[in-house]
């Protein structure tokens, strides 16, 4: 397996804590969405916006080439209850197979609320334990 990247998108702040957080724990690379390289594995970290995928992540999966790449896939939502975390982590994971990828795991975690940014000790617990090979 070669080097690792954190892929992500963020607005408010609180997807790229989780990116930040991840890549720290796992000594990978912080990449902005626009800035993807060929990494591999890859995180793609997405937030969720009015219970949807993000515009930027699609746009990224509609051009990725991701043969031979292990993605995980980390979404970020201000609902505690994570109602529509299900829905688009399996949209994203066809996105994800589509462009010749493996899924090697997901995860939703709870953000803040729109225009604010989680704190990190709330990321880094809502991380715990999410084991990335």
């Amino acid at each position: 397996m070669g080097h690792a990247a954190v892929v992500f998108f963020s607005r408010d702040g609180s997807t790229k804590r989780a990116a930040e957080v991840l890549a720290n724990r796992m000594g990978a690379t912080l990449v902005e969405l626009h800035e993807a390289q060929a990494s591999n594995p890859l995180i793609l970290a997405a937030p969720i916006w009015a219970g949807n995928g993000n515009p930027a992540m699609n746009g990224f999966l509609d051009q990725a080439d991701l043969r031979g790449k292990t993605v995980h896939i980390l979404t970020v939502q201000a609902d505690p209850d994570h109602g529509s975390s299900k829905a688009v982590l399996d949209h994203y994971r066809r996105r994800v197979v589509e462009a010749g990828g493996t899924v090697g795991g997901t995860r939703a975690i709870t953000g803040a609320s729109p225009g604010k940014t989680a704190e990190e000790p709330a990321i880094r617990d809502a991380l715990e334990g999410w084991e990335i090979g």
